[in-house]
């Protein structure tokens, strides 16, 4: 039997602000995604910033899951 590995003890503060940031920038790549999918006739103007925040929240919202899958599969090779 190999001993335990240990994982990060997060505080619930931690916890709610990951999940409040992640919600947060999904909902912006989500208000992105959706300005941009109902334009009848684009703005050009317009575009640039949703692109850049939509870019900026999908990277965000990617290092988060990429975060819990890391901290997932530390706590199935934990049980092994």
């Amino acid at each position: 039997m190999s001993p335990k590995k240990s994982v990060p003890e997060n505080t619930v503060e931690d916890k709610a602000s990951t999940t409040s940031a992640y919600l947060d920038n999904y909902t912006k790549l989500k208000d992105a995604a959706e300005f941009l999918a109902n334009q009848e006739t684009p703005d050009v103007d317009a575009i640039l910033p949703m692109v850049e925040q939509g870019t900026k929240a999908y990277a965000a919202c990617l290092e988060r899951i990429e975060a819990v899958e890391k901290m997932l599969k530390e706590l199935d090779n934990r049980d092994e």
